[in-house]
């Protein structure tokens, strides 16, 4: 904002109220009982104006979302305890176009809002991504894709950690395997709440006070 004529002494930086408060709520889906449930957070594709969804990227001859089932599928008989399932479901995007098939054995995210998708799945998978971040602080395992085709597609990265980086199919297998490791020993929220994002609604409140009381 200095670069665009803004005095020092007119910015306030305060955080992020909204992920401050996604911190701080629990949305501990409890215990996995017999079903991991998998959500894949799509996001569409806006370089070339397709609004492509990104799951269903072509690679080699194969749809993304095509690959990741697979691997799923496979690696599910690796990680999951006996008598335990994965359940595989994507969430669109709301720009998201053409409705493409999904792969067998994955249905659409059957919540309609995101609050509750975010408490009821246990796993997320996608790009970094304000749905995967907003995950990511709720306490949810995360893997992001990383894939190489797929960093033109992001205006930078996320300042702090908050997943497990993919960046081919084998490396995705690993993720799995390593989230549903730490789901099985990890129990209740655990969310962390980075440092910048501490007493920003405190924060905010204080510049808007100031503002109204004419000392800024």
């Amino acid at each position: 904002m200095r670069d665009v004529g803004f005095g020092a002494d007119c910015v306030h930086v305060v955080g992020h109220p909204y992920l401050e408060r996604i911190c701080a709520e629990s949305r501990d889906s409890g215990s996995t009982g017999n079903t991991i449930r998998v959500l894949l957070v799509s996001q569409p594709i806006t370089s070339d104006q397709s609004f492509k969804g990104i799951f269903f990227t072509q690679f080699g001859g194969r749809r993304l979302i095509d690959e990741i089932a697979d691997v799923i599928e496979m690696g599910s008989a690796h990680f999951a305890f006996p008598g335990r399932r994965v359940k595989m479901c994507l969430r669109r995007h709301p720009k998201e176009q053409p409705l493409e098939k999904l792969p067998k054995g994955m249905d659409a995210d059957p919540f309609a809002e995101w609050d509750t998708s975010l408490r009821e799945h246990h796993i997320f998978i996608g790009m970094d991504s304000m749905a995967l971040v907003e995950a990511g602080l709720a306490g949810k395992r995360c893997i992001t894709l990383d894939l190489p085709e797929f960093r033109s597609l992001s205006d930078g990265s996320v300042p702090f950690a908050y997943s497990k980086k993919a960046v081919n199919t084998a490396g995705l297998a690993e993720a799995l395997e390593a989230a549903v490791a730490a789901l099985d020993v990890s129990s209740g929220n655990g969310s962390t709440c980075p440092e910048f994002l501490h007493d920003s609604t405190q924060r905010t409140l204080d510049v808007a006070e100031r503002f109204f009381n004419k000392k800024i």
